[in-house]
């Protein structure tokens, strides 16, 4: 079970990397396309870029600081400048 708040396990971060990436190829806030992955890892499937590529992270649309949560609904994909910039 995942927590509610608090740190994400990197399995977990990654399976909702790769649940998101199926359908959300854009950052949510720029709309900058992503690169399409150079692989997938087995035997997960864990999609796998390398260094220079733009590459999707994950970002809370609600900061946990102000009442968000680690739920789906509250996770999408965006870009490390935007994610960054966000600071939460």
């Amino acid at each position: 079970s995942k927590p509610i708040h608090g740190r994400l396990s990197d399995s977990w971060r990654q399976n909702m990397r790769k649940r998101l990436y199926k359908t959300e190829k854009r950052c949510r806030w720029c709309q900058v396309q992503f690169d399409e992955p150079m692989s997938y890892s087995e035997p997960r499937g864990w999609p796998t870029w390398v260094a220079g590529m733009l590459f999707p992270t994950l970002d809370h649309i609600v900061p946990l600081g102000e009442g968000g949560t680690n739920q789906r609904s509250n996770i999408c994909l965006a870009c490390e400048k935007c994610n960054d910039a966000r600071n939460n």
